[in-house]
């Protein structure tokens, strides 16, 4: 009798067990990505989101809304997806600066099966600067489906900064009058060659960089080009006057003996707000006599983080002989 008791109860455990084990019957869509294109976006420029659900469940479900939940600080450009989804803002009316829904939907007929996924990229444009801005996505079937998980319905995207992007603006100056050694001795002598850059942008430029690329023949060789004298803030020193607000520069200079090029990186450690100028003095040759022959000096490339794109300034110390 015992033992038939125990043979019944382990057979309802074992019915039991299997039942749980079964597979939920029913779809779950589930958000399996959200791809952020922007990590520092100057404003007016555009970026986007791809917004990726999946249906993880065992069934196929026939209704997908996919809504991306904007902060106010953006603007819709467009949203699109490749199946056939109908994109729009969720309100009639916007009230612009304020957050807002984007929603993509398919249904009814459109049937996302089991471990099927779709996409739909969300454009936007930065309308004001913020240090951190995201965007949360959410899946559901609108209330036509049954989920088997509801957990998994919403992602958050990486954050993006809305910045105000500064444009440097690079100025040659005329020549300080040239150092010439006297005899014994006499040497090549120097000239200061100073170059002024300003800010002419609506952001920040947070630290400057001032690199000079110049080749050699022979192995070894030690980097000769021009060299920064001083480096100050602020309106241009007369000459032979000591400006104050000076900042020391960060150089170092690596070789590449492949093509046979030093580079001399100098980083300025400083914040260039718009309207500000940054003062660099460089040390090079004098320019030549009348006739006579030039030391051609390599180009200064300089530049700053979040400037516009392809912004590249070019600085020919030589050219400031000719003012």
């Amino acid at each position: 009798m015992r033992s038939a008791l125990l043979a019944g109860l382990a057979l309802a455990t074992s019915a039991t067990t299997a039942l749980a084990q079964l597979p939920d019957p029913r779809p779950d869509l589930a958000i399996a990505g959200i791809v952020n294109s922007g990590v520092r976006v100057g404003i007016g420029e555009t970026f986007f989101y791809a917004v990726t659900a999946r249906n993880a469940g065992s069934t196929p479900c026939n209704w997908v809304n996919l809504t991306l939940k904007l902060p106010g600080e953006v603007d819709l450009v467009s949203a699109t997806s490749g199946a056939p989804l109908i994109c729009g803002q969720d309100a009639a009316i916007r009230i612009v600066g304020l957050p807002f829904d984007v929603a993509c939907r398919g249904g009814p007929g459109f049937f996302l099966m089991p471990g099927s996924t779709v996409t739909a990229t969300f454009t936007v444009r930065a309308l004001r600067a913020a240090p951190s801005v995201t965007a949360t996505a959410v899946a559901d079937p609108g209330n036509v489906c049954f989920e088997a998980n509801e957990a998994n319905n919403t992602a958050t995207s990486t954050a993006t900064a809305l910045i105000l992007r500064p444009r440097l603006q690079v100025t040659q100056n005329k020549p300080f009058a040239p150092s010439i050694p006297a005899p014994p001795g006499r040497g090549p002598g120097s000239q200061i060659f100073p170059v002024t850059i300003t800010n002419l942008g609506p952001g920040p430029a947070i630290n400057v960089a001032l690199a000079v690329t110049q080749g050699y023949i022979v192995s070894g060789s030690s980097y000769t080009g021009p060299e920064i004298a001083v480096a100050y803030k602020g309106q241009r020193a007369a000459e032979g006057q000591t400006p104050s607000n000076q900042i020391p520069p960060d150089c170092s200079t690596t070789r590449r003996t492949d093509l046979n090029i030093i580079t001399r990186s100098c980083l300025m450690l400083l914040v260039l707000q718009p309207g500000e100028m940054l003062q660099v003095h460089y040390r090079w040759f004098p320019c030549p006599n009348p006739g006579g022959t030039p030391v051609l000096p390599p180009a200064i490339h300089i530049g700053t983080a979040d400037e516009l794109a392809g912004s590249d300034h070019v600085v020919n110390l030589l050219l400031a002989c000719t003012f």
